[in-house]
């Protein structure tokens, strides 16, 4: 007797890219056959599958030997059933002796978001205990989708922290602002049959450190809006350490800049006129991460498309309304007192449900969202944002997990392989 297919309605509630995703690894995961409709039902731009969408569900449809009905872009409707048997299709070749997986994008669509899709299985699929090398190309630095510096910096610290094996990924490249690159993680999925443990994120602590990541046409924009950035901290009127991290810096640049921080008119019109655009990366990305004394990590960004100096030769941002807007974005989300920002806590959702025991995760109040003025993710109540409602009610379909008012769940105990 065949298992019935699930009905997933993809317009429900966020009624995006993150269902889907969700909805594909947890059926891989527990080989239940599902059917998602109006697939990015709520997106302004016609819905459907797009490239990393596909890219996701071809690989996990070769590692189950799913049977797969509508898979191309613009897709709105597909049916995914994997076979009962445990990764038919998973062909782990040889690189330097480990184990990889090979995922293409073909397009600048986002490799996080990707790698969100194909993680749970490859960290609970009973693949053996020895490092995976996942390689993905595509984009890196892409709307609305999780940073090269969020992940490294973030994410895959938080998830060490719960309890899962370390993942290591390869640092940016020279030009990761540029359209497509590749991006190389290495996992070690958990033991037959081992689970996570419950784990608890409730102490947030004091703020002990922030990290600060600039991407940027040239070194002396940069360099300015680093300066700009340890302004608008100061006005915190609290003790911590502000740290510049590499983004996609050329320190080999002599452009006269310093980073002392003095003469902030000055070192503008200085960036102005340095700004010979010898990197063609037409983006500004700020990225925020602020370390508590209890080893939590909060964070916001700002990504900036630049327009082509072809068409607008003389533009330049005003770099201080950046960085104090961006500082503003992180004291808010500091300021609701969880030990996750609101990006992360919809990351969280689906390694809670499959947690042997309940997870508690403090979210803190309501408020956040995105500096660039984003509110389509905002947590309205501090019951979590919509993309994180929308995740545990896929996971409630499949998993049956449930979750109370302040977004702990008692976790199924999956255990890897099962």
């Amino acid at each position: 007797m065949s298992t019935p297919v699930i009905e997933i309605d993809g317009t429900t509630l966020e009624g995006g890219g993150q269902l889907v995703r969700n909805a594909l690894a947890l059926s891989s995961l527990t080989r239940m056959p599902i059917r998602i409709t109006s697939i990015r039902g709520n997106r302004g731009d016609g819905g459907g599958l797009k490239a990393q969408h596909l890219s996701a569900l071809n690989w996990l449809a070769e590692v189950t030997g799913a049977v797969v009905e509508g898979a191309w872009k613009k897709s709105k409707v597909v049916v995914f059933r994997p076979s009962v048997e445990a990764h038919v299709g998973l062909d782990l070749g040889s690189l330097g002796g480990e184990r990889h997986v090979n995922i293409d994008v073909g397009s600048p669509g986002s490799v996080f978001l990707v790698f969100q899709a194909v993680l749970p299985v490859l960290l609970f699929g009973g693949l053996g205990d020895k490092p995976i090398s996942l390689v993905i190309t595509g984009g890196t630095t892409v709307s609305h989708s999780p940073s090269h510096a969020y992940v490294a910096q973030v994410l895959l610290p938080t998830l060490s922290r719960i309890g899962l094996p370390h993942i290591t990924i390869s640092p940016p490249t020279p030009n990761y602002s540029s359209l497509i690159n590749t991006v190389t993680f290495t996992i070690t999925p958990l033991s037959l049959g081992a689970s996570l443990p419950a784990f608890s994120l409730v102490d947030r602590g004091e703020v002990d450190r922030v990290d600060v990541t600039v991407v940027a046409p040239s070194r002396a924009m940069r360099v300015v809006l680093r300066g700009e950035v340890r302004r608008a901290l100061e006005t915190w009127e609290k003790e911590f350490e502000v740290r510049m991290l590499l983004g996609d810096d050329n320190d080999d640049d002599n452009d006269g800049i310093d980073d002392n921080g003095d003469g902030a008119e000055e070192q503008q019109a200085a960036a102005r006129a340095n700004d010979s655009g010898k990197n063609n990366n037409n983006i500004l990305y700020l990225f925020l991460a602020l370390h508590t004394t209890t080893s939590q990590i909060l964070s916001t960004d700002l990504l900036l498309p630049l327009p082509s100096r072809k068409k607008k030769p003389h533009h330049h941002p005003n770099l201080t309304a950046l960085a104090t807007r961006t500082v503003r974005a992180l004291k808010r989300e500091y300021d609701r007192g969880g030990c996750v920002d609101y990006r992360m806590r919809d990351q969280l959702v689906v390694f809670q449900a499959l947690a042997s025991g309940k997870c508690r995760v403090s979210g803190g109040g309501s408020g956040a969202g995105a500096a660039d003025g984003d509110t389509s993710d905002h947590d309205e109540d501090g019951s979590g944002s919509l993309h994180t409602k929308t995740s545990r009610w896929v996971l409630g379909r499949l998993l049956g997990a449930q979750w109370d008012g302040q977004g702990n769940c008692e976790g199924v105990g999956w255990e890897s392989g099962k």
